[in-house]
C-alpha cells in the first residue's frame, strides 16, 4: 500500500475544501446573473402588450442587452455543477439543453426584431399620412362650398384650425382659393419634414438591424456553445480530488 502521511492528508482536506468554496461562489454568482436576467425581462415586458411592435422590439432590445449576464450565469453553474461531483451530470445536463434553447431563441430574434421594426415603420408612416389624408378631403369640400357658413365649418374641421375672422371682407370665390393655397403651401412644407423623417427612421432601423443581429448572433454562438458536451471538458477548473465531496445547491 502506498504511504500517504498526515501532511498529505491535511492538503488534500485544505484543497478540497477551496474548490468546494470556489464551487459554492460560482454558483451563487450564476444565479445572482440569471435572476438580474429575469428580473429585467418580467419588467420590461410590463405591462403585457403581446400585439405591439413597440412592446416587441422593447423586449427583443432587453433580451439583447442582458443576453450575456444569462450566458455567465449558465456557465458559471455548469463549471460548479461538473467540476465537483460526477452526479451532477444530470443536472449539467439540464443545463446544456437550456442553453441549447436560449441559442435556438436568439436565432429567432433576428427575423424577429425586423418583422417588428418593419411593422412600426409602416404604423408610423400610417400615422403621418393621416392628416394629409384627411386635408385631401377638406380641401375638396372647401372648393365645393357654397356659403360662408359652410366654409367656416370645414375650417373648423381642420387638424389645427385658423382663427376666423368675424366676417370675411373677401368675396368667397377668391376666399376659398386664398384658403387652399396658404394651407397646400403648409402641408407641402410638413411634406417635406416628414419625408425626411421617414428617412432618418429607415438609416436607423437598418443599423439598429444589423447591429442587433450580429449580437443575436454572437449570443447564439456562445449559448450553442455551452450546449456542446465537448465543452464539459472546459468546465474541470477543480483538482479531482475534491469529488470526495459532494456540491449539492440544488
Amino acid at each position: 500500500m502506498p504511504f500517504v502521511s498526515a501532511e498529505d492528508s491535511q492538503d488534500d482536506g485544505r484543497e478540497s475544501s477551496r474548490d468546494y468554496g470556489l464551487a459554492t461562489a460560482l454558483f451563487i454568482g450564476g444565479s445572482i446573473l440569471l435572476a438580474s436576467f429575469a428580473n429585467d425581462l418580467i419588467f420590461s415586458a410590463l405591462p403585457l402588450r403581446i400585439t405591439s411592435a413597440q412592446w416587441q422590439l422593447r423586449i427583443v432590445s432587453n433580451l439583447l442587452s442582458t443576453g450575456v449576464n444569462a450566458l455567465i450565469g449558465l456557465l458559471l453553474i455548469a463549471i460548479s455543477q461538473t467540476s465537483l461531483n460526477k452526479q451532477m451530470a444530470t443536472k449539467a445536463s439540464l443545463i446544456r439543453k437550456l442553453a441549447a434553447w436560449a441559442a435556438i431563441g436568439y436565432l429567432i430574434l433576428i427575423p424577429g426584431q425586423i418583422a417588428a421594426g418593419v411593422r412600426l415603420l409602416g404604423q408610423t408612416a400610417e400615422a403621418e399620412r393621416r392628416p394629409f389624408q384627411q386635408w385631401a378631403k377638406i380641401r375638396t369640400r372647401i372648393l365645393a362650398s357654397e356659403t360662408e357658413a359652410q366654409l367656416r365649418d370645414l375650417l373648423r374641421s381642420l387638424p389645427t384650425p385658423p382663427d376666423l375672422p368675424e366676417k370675411f371682407d373677401t368675396p368667397l370665390p377668391k376666399l376659398k382659393k386664398d384658403i387652399v393655397s396658404v394651407t397646400d403651401a403648409r402641408f407641402a412644407a410638413l411634406y417635406t419634414e416628414a419625408e425626411k423623417a421617414r428617412s432618418q427612421r429607415l438609416q436607423t432601423f437598418i443599423l439598429e438591424a444589423i447591429r442587433n443581429s450580429i449580437l443575436s448572433l454572437l449570443l447564439a454562438a456562445g449559448f450553442s456553445a455551452a450546449s456542446n458536451k465537448s465543452a464539459k471538458r472546459t468546465f474541470m477548473p477543480f483538482s479531482k480530488k475534491s469529488s470526495k465531496r459532494t456540491f449539492k445547491p440544488f
